[in-house]
This record gives C-alpha cells, structure tokens and sequence, in this order.
C-alpha cells in the first residue's frame, strides 16, 4: 500500500498547468461572487444551502469519491510573500484537520501529513495562485461509513486583490489517480476576468437535491 501511496501523490504534479480538453459543461456563478469553471458532464452540481458557507461544489457521483468545492473569503493576503501564503495555507488546513471531532462536525481527521515537495506557486487566471498537498485519514460518525478512510486533499488559494477564492479537493486514496487529471483541469479553467467572452453562457448543470 505504501507504494500505491506515493504513485498516487506524484500524480498531484498535474495539478497545474494542465489545459482543459476533456471537460464538457461551463458552470457559471451569480453576481457578487461571479466566476467560471468547467466541470465534467457526469459530474453533479451541489448548490449551497443557506448554512453552507462556499459557493458551489461538484462531486464525482451521488455517492462521491471525489469533490471539489470553491469558497471565496474577504482577506487580503495580496502583500503576503510566496513563503507566507504557503506558511498560511498549510498551518489552516492542519488547524482544521485536529479541529474536527464527531461533536462539532460527524469527522474526525487524524494523520495529517504535508507533502511539502508538492507545493506550487503559480498562476491562475493571471492571479498568483499557491496550492498546498496533504494527507490524512477521515472517519465519520455514520453507521453507513464505518471505515477509516485514506484521503488526498489539495486546496489551491487564489488571490485576487483584498480578497482571495480557495478550490478544495477532497478524494479518496484509492481513486486519486484515476481523477487527478480532470481536478487538474477543473482548477486551471477557473475563471473571474471576462466571463462572458471567455465561456458559454449556456449550461444545463445536474443539482444535488
């Protein structure tokens, strides 16, 4: 297993750069938090409820394996130095992970590991971009999942004036590889500038009821 484990965290490298060509329907968010994405068709939107606190999410399959969900936060990390954002980004999703109990949220996150080696400064849509890589292994207060669960997580923090957008990713081990590929290029299509000119305007998203 050990080995499946680093073939499967290699794969992150894709996460950026990639060009989007296989994904087929443009979703489109509403003003004020307007922005763009490409998603696969299969794929379902998850809308937020009024106590969620993201913008959309997309997952795999009704069941999923797979999400990704973008949030935007009013924080202006803009003067921040490369160093910094990463410093700051990695030390929230730990803080996060030994924050979660059955209790407060139904998960439990233990065994957080940083793969450092697989941190990127980049740009997206033109704005600096700093994605951090991470391990861990979740379980939930669910009779249906009784597991406990290895997962691969990425979170890709965009910053974009005094505010900045954040596209979580969330996978199970074992089907990692098979999707890295297509989060790669969900992410690279994301999209704030010229929405309009750039993407279809049209689109026929499946909702998660």
């Amino acid at each position: 297993m050990k080995t499946e484990f680093i073939i499967a965290i290699a794969v992150v490298g894709m996460l950026i750069g990639v060009i989007p060509n296989v994904l087929g329907t443009t979703y489109v968010n509403d003003l004020p938090n307007d922005f763009s994405i490409y998603y696969p068709d299969e794929w379902i939107v998850v809308e937020p409820s009024k106590m969620d606190e993201f913008e959309v999410g997309f997952d795999n399959k009704e069941d999923w394996t797979t999400r990704i969900i973008i949030i935007n936060t009013e924080d202006d990390w803009s003067n921040k130095s490369n160093k910094q954002l990463i410093d700051a980004a990695i030390e929230a999703e730990k803080e996060h992970c030994a924050s979660l109990n059955f209790n407060n949220s139904g998960s439990l996150c233990t065994n957080f590991q940083y793969q450092k080696e697989l941190t990127q400064i980049n740009l997206i849509n033109g704005y600096r971009a700093v994605t951090v890589v991470y391990s861990a292994i979740m379980e939930y207060d669910d009779p249906n999942y009784t597991e406990k669960y290895p997962m691969i997580f990425t979170t890709t923090h965009i910053i974009v004036g005094n505010s900045f957008w954040t596209i979580f990713t969330e996978s199970d081990y074992n089907v990692f590889d098979y999707h890295s590929k297509t989060l790669a290029q969900m992410i690279e299509s994301f999209k704030v500038d010229n929405i309009k000119t750039k993407y279809s305007s049209s689109y026929n998203p499946k909702i998660n009821s």
